[in-house]
């Protein structure tokens, strides 16, 4: 009985097993009028390296790879071995480029004499020393160029003319191959914005051009010190505008031109002995071979975020004069002659005497004022002078208990219209070398030179002194001379002056005796803006 329901029990579930199969597959079965499509394509596995980077999928705006750098325009500035440069002009695929600032200051030649372009240590400098701080593929850029050195257009015709005995003509020389070089007067004249016509010698004797693109031919110093093989003593050079050398000859064979630090193309020179002068090379580049990368705007010429389209450097016209604009502050602007407007004594009689009791200083608030117009004279404003003590010697020196009456005393500050620069503030605004603090090395020490001298060259408009009892004659001064002009800081019995090569004098009797008629003035004041 009991295995007939065992076998019972077990045929049951057998059942229900197949009755469940049965089902499961039916509902799997797809329906005969929806076909199953076959593969159209292999699906193969990739390895970790060859599947596509998808973090580029998070940047969909990011650029494609640019297009080779196009050739820069004259005006732009560009990055090439190191340096800016200014593209100068650009000529099928080769550019003309100078450094954008001066990069050291060395000597066009290291020994004083004649000397010419060709034979100069400037261009073997260049065009080896400085060449070799490019790469192989830099120096592959740089294209060796012809050079026309000509004659120094102002003066050939002037000294040759005049036949002078044993004077050494300004010669350009032989033309030469180079690498790299200096601009010459007429490329100056032709890339910075001038007239090429002004390189001809003008009826008048002025030994240089100032013209209304100064400002293009300024060029800051990058600063360090100067670099010469016959000076053992280095000198610091800081940065700000300074002078650089042009290859072209000076007045003669033994100077070279140069731009000063304000912009004037000085076609008369400077000795090529001077180690301070500053250098920006000038070379072609083939922008064939590689591209370059322009990296600043073109330099603009404009005034600034200066409203008054003033500032310091400028030079403007006031009172049937011009001036350069030394500082500005407050609505009122620091200017000075750019000439020596005349010759004359700072002190008539020879004694010893302080600015606050010259004859110049009444001159100039007195005689001088009243020439401007009553709104000009509306427009000069009454400054503090202060007169301080000559800075450069020691006044506790012994000497001066001896010698009482040559002790350099500033005297009382004063208030006044016009006035003369001191010292202090001839370095502060031509450029401080530091040497006005350091003092004299010795005891033969009655002033000093450096490298702002050119700063504080001046020119006199000409003229005739005044008859000086001491003289017993007037002086008669060309127009255009390089010239001395007075300081108001006393000197010892005397009074200091910048001498006519922009050296710095403070002696205690001789050249600058306080009565001495042929030293020029170069009036100075602070003016109203409106």
């Amino acid at each position: 009985m009991k295995n007939n329901l065992l076998k019972v029990l077990i045929s049951f579930m057998v059942l229900c097993v197949a009755l469940f199969i049965s089902v499961a597959c039916a509902l799997e079965e797809p329906e005969a009028s929806i076909p199953i499509a076959e593969p159209s394509h292999t699906i193969t596995q990739k390895s970790p390296d060859e599947l596509p980077d998808k973090s580029q999928d998070e940047v969909p705006d990011k650029p494609q790879p640019s297009e080779p750098l196009k050739h820069p325009d004259a005006g732009d500035i560009i990055t090439f071995g190191g340096y800016d440069w200014i593209v100068l002009d650009v000529v099928d695929d080769k550019a003309l480029i100078i450094s954008e600032n001066i990069l050291e200051s060395r000597a066009y030649n290291e020994a004083h004499g004649d000397h010419t372009w060709a034979e100069s240590d400037i261009r073997e400098f260049l065009n080896g020393g400085f060449l070799s701080n490019f790469s192989p593929k830099e120096k592959e850029m740089i294209v060796e160029t012809p050079l026309v050195n000509n004659d120094n257009p102002w003066f050939i015709d002037y000294v040759t003319e005049h036949d002078y005995p044993g004077y050494r003509t300004p010669y350009g020389g032989d033309d030469t191959k180079d690498y790299i070089f200096l601009l010459s007067l007429d490329e100056v004249m032709k890339y910075f914005g001038g007239d090429e016509q002004a390189l001809e010698r003008p009826d008048s004797t002025a030994l240089w051009i100032r013209d209304e693109n100064n400002k293009k031919r300024i060029a800051q110093h990058v600063g360090g010190y100067t670099i010469s093989e016959l000076y053992t003593a280095s000198h610091s050079v800081q940065p700000g505008a300074s002078f650089w050398w042009l290859r072209s000859p000076g007045n003669c064979s033994s100077y070279a031109t140069f731009v000063s630090g304000n912009g004037n193309v000085n076609v008369y020179g400077s000795r090529a002995s001077d180690y301070y002068g500053g250098v920006r090379p000038a070379l072609w580049l083939d922008l064939g071979i590689s591209p370059v990368q322009i990296h600043k705007p073109k330099p603009t010429t404009e005034s600034g975020n200066n409203p008054d389209g003033i500032n310091v450097g400028d030079i403007i016209e006031f009172g049937g004069y011009d001036w350069y604009i030394l500082d500005a502050s407050d609505g009122k602007v620091l200017v000075l002659s750019v000439m020596a407007l005349e010759s004359r004594p700072y002190h008539k009689e020879y004694e010893f005497t302080t600015w606050a009791k010259s004859d110049m200083r009444r001159y100039l608030n007195g005689e001088f004022i009243n020439r401007f117009s009553e709104a000009d004279r509306a427009r000069i404003a009454e400054t503090e002078v202060i007169n301080n003590d000559n800075p450069w010697y020691d006044l506790n020196n012994p000497f001066y208990e001896n010698y009482p009456e040559l002790k350099p005393i500033g005297g009382d500050d004063t208030v006044d219209h016009i006035f003369l620069l001191s010292i202090e503030e001839v370095v502060k605004y031509f450029g401080d070398s530091g040497k006005l603090s350091e003092g004299p090395q010795d005891s033969m020490s009655y002033g000093f030179n450096d490298q702002y001298d050119e700063r504080r060259l001046a020119q006199h408009v000409g003229g005739v002194t005044g008859y000086i009892e001491q003289y017993w004659e007037t002086v008669t001064i060309n127009a255009g001379d390089l010239c001395s002009w007075w300081l108001r800081t006393p000197g010892g019995g005397s009074a200091t002056h910048v001498g006519a090569y922009g050296d710095i004098y403070f002696e205690f009797m001789g050249d600058s005796d306080v009565y001495i008629p042929y030293i020029g003035v170069r009036p100075a004041m602070w003016l109203f803006l409106t």
